[in-house]
């Protein structure tokens, strides 16, 4: 019996997945398109039907279909395989999940109840004027509070809750998913009543594109309901788990990877307003404070962000949480400084420019945090004692040696003390020790296997490409692997067993991008494989003669100048074979 993963490939077509994502132009017998996972002005990305994968000759990314959807989407294998599922309509058994079918079903009620809500709230919306003029003097234009799917819930008790209820869902699937609340005492004990009232409702929608949950946004603030918060959000559910949800993710995810930069925000509106501005690499945040989970997800994306909180006390104190956290996974962590009194918001309606000059000229968080300690303490004394509680914690959570020293740098600059008592002091923190945190790209890497004759740029990429040819044609002729293809054997004989094998392990992991070379290069059915290969043989093995005649022309000389005659005769034959070889050279 097929697999989950099998039947999916087998239901899906990756062209058709992958061009949900970006623009694919036909070109030969595949496809390409601008590479979402980096930035990029000429196509580089290419998608093959026949063999359902792609390719990236930019940034090097490539894989099968779920291994696309993990990418962009930032979710793991068997996440990848639920959003591939649901849309090849293919009900995914998953081992180890006791109860998952009923799970499923309530999630999928809560779901269906959530969209009926959200085309309620968008329709509210429609009948208040005063509500949508309200958007609109904030900055909103009306492609956007549709592209949000933004709208409103009149301020009564049970709007929402009469109009579900003649839907026939129950009373239990609106509490359960956060649209009600049932009254626990008094007269009207059991009865429900809206939790969201005369509020501008913002869905919250997650990488599927379900709308899970909800953010309202208080209509009239300065009414006699002012000691209600300004912002009120739907309860943890089965569907909205607020330490791993970002608002925006469901649209920022390509702009993400094609930046390779997220930028985070604290509200709804601001959030809002940066998409509208071309911003669309930001998230936010929503009803709850920022978690290891949020800037994992973002992680999967990108290692670089950029935090654009308000300029109050507020704002810096939660950039200051963000930071600890963000440094403490890795990440090159930027803050955009905000004027004072205004938020991304209120910029973006005032000057678009200017909010993305602000943007581009965001610093990194122990600047900007040394900054405020340099400006607020023109005693050096008391300066080097604030920076030590303040920014020294930071300096520790930094993944890299050289940035620690960077920065330890410009805090003796400011302190006028000596750097080695600044790193004493960071080596007696508590806080992560300067060695505990290592790149991932720590390990080194295998030498190459040089082949007796250094081969130049030239005759390593026919190599390349015969190799790439081998693996296109594998199983086309006869059915025969390629070690007993003749031309296999006559390279093997060329350059010997072990450095064939050792190029063959080398190129291994980029199998899948070097056939798909051969694809565009050399398109299947236009000329014979055979053919081909005995051309791009002949190239190989006259380049390779050449460069071995070179090297044993210099060895020769070096055999002359010492007077060993044994040695001139041994590499003079080898000269006269090596020059008979290129002279028959066919």
């Amino acid at each position: 019996m097929a697999t989950s993963a099998e039947q999916i490939k087998e239901r899906l077509n990756i062209v058709d997945i992958i061009a949900t994502y970006l623009k694919l132009d036909k070109a030969g017998i595949n496809y390409k398109g601008r590479c979402p996972f980096h930035n990029e002005k000429t196509a580089s990305f290419f998608v093959s039907p026949s063999r359902q994968t792609y390719h990236c000759f930019g940034c090097h990314k490539g894989g099968d279909l779920i291994s696309f959807i993990e990418e962009i989407e930032g979710v793991d294998f068997v996440a990848a395989l639920k959003i591939l599922a649901d849309r090849a309509g293919i009900k995914l058994e998953l081992k180890g999940q006791s109860g998952a079918r009923s799970d499923n079903q309530e999630k999928n009620d809560q779901l269906a109840v959530l969209e009926e809500a959200t085309v309620f709230f968008e329709q509210q919306l429609k009948t208040e004027p005063g509500v949508v003029d309200y958007l609109k003097n904030r900055g909103l234009t009306v492609e956007t509070i549709k592209q949000f799917r933004i709208g409103y819930i009149p301020a009564g008790w049970q709007n929402l809750t009469e109009f579900l209820t003649k839907q026939d869902y129950s009373s239990e699937v609106l509490v359960k998913s956060g649209l009600a609340i049932k009254k626990a005492d008094g007269q009207s004990a059991g009865r429900l009543y809206d939790r969201f009232r005369g509020r501008i409702m913002f869905p919250l929608v997650d990488t599927d594109g379900h709308v899970v949950g909800f953010s309202g946004r208080l209509y009239d603030p300065a009414s006699e309901r002012s000691e209600e918060a300004k912002y009120l959000n739907s309860p943890q559910t089965l569907c909205y788990d607020k330490s791993r949800f970002l608002y925006g993710l469901d649209k920022a995810r390509v702009a993400i990877r094609r930046a390779d930069q997220a930028i985070l925000v604290e509200g709804q509106m601001d959030l809002v307003m940066m998409h509208q501005s071309g911003l669309e690499n930001t998230v936010a945040v929503s009803g709850t404070a920022l978690t290891t989970e949020h800037l994992g997800r973002l992680k999967r994306l990108s290692g670089n962000l950029i935090m654009a909180f308000d300029a109050d006390t507020a704002g810096v104190n939660a950039s200051r949480r963000a930071v600890e956290l963000a440094l403490g996974l890795g990440f090159e962590a930027r803050i955009a400084p905000l004027p004072d009194g205004l938020d991304p918001a209120d910029l973006a309606k005032a000057d678009e420019a200017n909010l993305k000059k602000i943007i581009t000229a965001s610093r990194h968080v122990i600047d900007f945090y040394l900054g405020i300690e340099v400006r607020q303490h023109t005693d050096l004394r008391e300066r080097a004692h604030a920076i030590k509680n303040n920014i020294y914690s930071l300096v520790t959570r930094l993944a890299h040696r050289i940035d620690q020293a960077h920065f330890i740098k410009k805090i003796a600059d400011v302190t006028n003390l000596p750097e080695d008592i600044i790193w004493q002091d960071l080596k007696n923190m508590p806080a992560p020790s300067l060695g505990e945190v290592t790149s991932s790209r720590g390990v080194a890497p295998v030498a190459d296997n040089k082949i007796g004759v250094e081969i130049d740029s030239r005759v390593e990429r026919i190599l390349r490409q015969i190799i790439a040819l081998w693996w296109q044609n594998e199983v086309k002729e006869d059915n025969k692997p390629p070690t007993t293809a003749w031309y296999y054997q006559e390279i093997e004989e060329l350059i010997g067993t072990v450095h064939l094998r050792a190029r063959l392990e080398k190129l291994e992991p980029r199998r899948n991008e070097l056939v798909l070379e051969a694809d565009i290069a050399y398109p299947p059915g236009n000329i014979k494989p055979a053919e081909l290969i005995e051309e791009l043989y002949q190239q190989f093995r006259g380049e390779y003669l050449k460069i071995e005649l070179s090297l044993l022309m210099k060895k020769l000389k070096e055999a002359e100048a010492l007077g060993d005659e044994a040695q001139v005769d041994k590499y003079l034959k080898k000269c006269q074979d090596i020059s008979n070889l290129i002279n028959h050279q066919t």
